[in-house]
């Protein structure tokens, strides 16, 4: 079931690079940034798995629930003509599953819908799912491409994914809420 998992996260994340027309320039260093000309995000392009409901089907689908600081180092991957980027981060919060505060995690995700174009900030709430699949070892995605992706801003909550046109069914009940009271929510569904 996990393998079959990764197999459509892969075909699925294939699919999606290919569907832009973006022109990149990239480094080959983890320490540069990955220089884009790319076209506007749209979320809406996008063929979504599940669209979740609610906080606790995301919770529940999800292997790593924390609260993360981007560290700048992003590398880009080309796998079969479709590129992909792997973004690292630092927890600093876990509020579901098993990581060491402070250890680093990489990010996987399709090169046009990276957080990396679309982050109000380097501090993030993220629900992860391990990714399993043939382009990397060890990296996370985040559940729903974008739906399990809130920055934190002066320790508000913020959710901007239907500013890219993508959905919104329960986030927008955390928008600019307290994290300390998301993470409780969280935490709640965990139990």
């Amino acid at each position: 079931m996990r393998y079959s998992i990764g197999i459509i996260l892969g075909i699925l994340l294939f699919v999606l690079s290919g569907c832009s027309s973006a022109n990149e320039t990239t480094s080959s260093s983890t320490n540069e940034s990955v220089e884009q000309d790319v076209t506007p995000v749209d979320y809406s392009l996008m063929d979504i798995e599940t669209e979740y409901q609610s906080l606790k089907e995301i919770e529940q689908d999800s292997a790593l629930v924390a609260v993360v600081k981007l560290t700048g180092n992003v590398k880009p991957i080309a796998y079969q003509s479709a590129n992909f980027t792997l973004t690292e981060a630092e927890i600093q919060k876990v509020l579901k599953g098993k990581h060491d505060l402070h250890s680093k995690i990489n990010l996987l995700e399709v090169s046009v819908f990276n957080l990396n174009l679309t982050k109000k900030s380097d501090k993030l709430l993220l629900f992860l799912k391990k990714y399993v699949g043939p382009i990397t070892e060890d990296a996370y995605t985040i559940a729903g491409v974008y739906q399990g992706k809130f920055n934190v801003i002066s320790n508000k909550v913020v959710y901007d994914g239907d500013d890219y046109n993508g959905i919104n069914t329960f986030q927008k009940a955390f928008d600019n809420k307290d994290l300390t009271e998301v993470e409780q929510s969280v935490q709640q569904e965990d139990q």
